[in-house]
């Protein structure tokens, strides 16, 4: 061993040389081991292993066999991890006792560049599962194969949402992140969604029944206005309250990217709505707003129907079981006279009553550009179809007509089949209960009646 720790003084260094030579003092067969792993880590390796060794032998073996039987790249990188971390190393190369041979790959190439970040896995690990660290930590290496990250009820918390927010921020590869059922907490989600203010090249983002509520809508916010790459947001079951509505609604008039735009049970209030009636005037950007299961009510319809009015970008409208009236329904009614880009609008579950399904009706004799409209138990009646049997012939764009039937007569029903037979529609669907086999032979010879 002597002649050997001489020529590495003469053809590399002195020091590397008289730290092996302390270790080989004190265990012939742990400096003999760091000689022979020389040539497969370099020499300035071998020098930090005996470095560690001198303060630690039980770390500095174990290192060295992981090189032996498994692969000398990862003994590498752990070794350079323990000269500044010696505690996360030992963390690390014990989860290869169990066989964990991924977990010690993947979280070592993270503690390289990351130390807190591979501390955090590592807890993950322990605490959740380690397929999900594992899952994680390639994440974290910016591993190009993997696009989506998906948290389905993993157990995770908000003293998780540094290490989530990390991730997110460093893989230039992640396009979908999907959250559902952890318990981040509001804290823990505006620190995840302030990652799309860094460098997030994220394109879709779904946050569901997590706890957050307004600091994250808040945060949601502020990245709206500087980030230009997110296209897809879609919140559920969050306590976003009026305030943090109100945020997302100002960043939104700041956007020039977000294209689809989902929230439902998020704690919409008639007055946050007013907020979006200014977005939707100055947004052009936006193609799709879908709004599900909030009291947006009659005052709250109508703001979005104004905002509607003077929109140049909006394509799809959604709206579902938001209590929305007849001074709603005759608010969309004026706003679509004149709008000329929206091709879709649902309105399942409003309380429109037959004389606002009129009003909506009525619009698409001036509106050239919708293309499919639904009103689903909206409580319309024979006024409704009147119109229908006016508007059908005249409209040249509408193709897909949903209508349930429940407040409509067989002689009502009948306008509305003579309005269909010289129109433009491909698809009409009618809620079959409730109509009898005569009512239903009305349309018989037509293509394109559905009855569901």
């Amino acid at each position: 061993m002597a002649k050997a720790l001489i020529r590495v003084g003469i053809y590399h260094d002195l020091d590397t040389a008289s730290a092996i030579a302390t270790v080989a003092v004190m265990d012939t067969n742990l400096g003999n081991a760091i000689l022979d792993a020389a040539p497969h880590i370099g020499w300035d390796s071998a020098k930090a292993v005996a470095v560690i060794a001198h303060e630690d032998a039980s770390l500095a073996e174990p290192l060295l066999s992981l090189g032996r039987k498994k692969n000398w790249d990862t003994a590498k990188n752990l070794i350079n991890v323990a000269k500044d971390d010696p505690e996360l190393g030992k963390q690390i190369v014990s989860m290869g006792k169990d066989g964990n041979w991924e977990a010690v790959d993947t979280v070592g190439q993270v503690a390289q560049t990351n130390l807190e970040l591979a501390r955090s896995i590592i807890q993950i690990g322990s605490s959740v599962s380690w397929p999900m660290a594992i899952s994680l930590a390639r994440f974290a290496t910016n591993d190009g194969s993997m696009s989506q990250l998906n948290l389905f009820n993993c157990g995770l918390s908000s003293k998780d949402a540094n290490s989530i927010a990390n991730i997110v921020k460093l893989n230039t590869s992640l396009k979908v992140f999907v959250v559902f059922g952890n318990d981040f907490q509001d804290s823990g989600g505006s620190v995840i969604v302030s990652a799309l203010q860094a460098g997030s090249n994220l394109s879709e983002i779904w946050l569901w029944d997590c706890g957050f509520g307004v600091a994250t809508a808040t945060a949601f916010g502020n990245a709206l206005r500087s980030n230009g790459i997110l296209e897809t947001a879609c919140f559920r079951g969050l306590a976003f309250g009026e305030e943090g509505i109100k945020a997302i609604a100002g960043g939104l008039a700041a956007n020039s990217k977000l294209a689809e735009l989902r929230f439902q049970q998020c704690g919409f209030t008639a007055n946050a709505t007013a907020a979006f009636e200014q977005s939707l005037a100055s947004n052009a950007t936006l193609r799709l707003l879908e709004i599900a299961d909030e009291p947006l009510e009659d005052s709250g319809g109508i703001c979005f129907a104004k905002g509607l009015s003077s929109n140049q970008g909006l394509e799809e409208l959604y709206l579902y079981s938001c209590g929305l009236g007849l001074g709603a329904a005759k608010a969309f009614g004026e706003s679509l006279a004149s709008n000329t880009v929206l091709r879709i609008l649902d309105f399942a579950g409003a309380v429109f009553t037959d004389g606002g399904g009129a009003a909506v009706i009525k619009s698409l004799l001036a509106n050239k550009s919708l293309k499919e409209l639904r009103m689903w138990r909206c409580g319309l009646g024979d006024e409704t179809l009147a119109a229908a049997r006016e508007m059908l012939p005249a409209n040249k764009t509408l193709e897909t007509l949903t209508l349930s039937t429940e407040g409509f007569s067989h002689e009502g029903i009948e306008l509305l089949s003579i309005g269909a037979r010289s129109s433009s529609l491909k698809d009409l669907r009618l809620m079959r209960a409730g109509m009898s086999a005569e009512t239903m032979d009305l349309f018989n010879g037509q293509d394109g009646v559905r009855f569901i």
